[in-house]
């Protein structure tokens, strides 16, 4: 029997951002550090030639997200909200589509803020289009297969995820 696309693995040039509670997607060209860990607690007991090694806490990796530098600088200036309040995060929700446009498998980075903007480098022998970068810290990363559902839940988005 013929292979079908369904069955072929998913490739990483086709995916879309949604920041927050706002419904548009923004482009960016690379995202990059989504990872998730258990930390180690060595525990080193007397009468053993040996370190116990216990499952502690999971941490997060940090999102590194890249994108062409346009006249807006709308990067910036959300990166500017956290300077200003500490307070400001957001839900972020990365999404990667199959050819056909349809979410295949999704994350979604939980009380998320910018902690770094980097603006482009400078080289007048160069015709590169002009990249900006951000970082963003997360507090914990959410997957699923789908965004089935999505709600407003006392002024944030709550996602409700297909487990297919």
């Amino acid at each position: 029997m013929p292979r079908t696309i369904k069955d072929d693995p998913l490739q990483k040039f086709c995916f879309k951002v949604t920041f927050g509670n706002s419904n548009t997607c923004m482009g960016f060209q690379k995202i990059s550090g989504i990872s998730r860990e258990v930390g180690v607690v060595e525990y080193q007991e007397s009468g053993f030639p040996y370190v116990h090694k216990l499952a502690g806490r999971e941490k997060v990796g940090e999102v590194t997200m890249e994108k062409g530098m346009f006249f807006s600088r709308s990067l910036e200036q959300d990166f500017e909200k956290t300077l200003k309040n500490h307070l400001t995060r957001q839900n972020i929700l990365i999404e990667i589509l199959d050819r056909q446009g349809n979410t295949r498998r999704a994350y979604m980075l939980y009380d998320a803020f910018i902690s770094k903007w980097e603006g482009t480098d400078f080289d007048a022998t160069s015709d590169d289009v002009a990249i900006e970068k951000i970082t963003i810290q997360y507090e914990y990363l959410g997957a699923g297969t789908s965004v089935s559902n999505v709600k407003s839940v006392s002024g944030s988005k709550q996602y409700v995820w297909d487990k297919a």
